[in-house]
């Protein structure tokens, strides 16, 4: 396995990685708040990422 620090250009993947995990863990979420999720994590992870 290999870490690495992530940045700008990973957020797309990290946003889609986030959203797998929260519907996995929970069986499953609605479309609007999955969707409600997608729009705020990309301003998230910018805010917070390697911090």
């Amino acid at each position: 396995m290999e870490f690495g620090k992530a940045d700008e250009k990973d957020i797309a993947e990290l946003v889609q990685a986030r959203l797998d995990y929260l519907s996995e863990d929970y069986g499953g979420l609605d479309k609007d708040t999955l969707t409600k999720i997608a729009e705020k994590l990309p301003e998230y992870f910018k805010e917070h990422l390697n911090y």
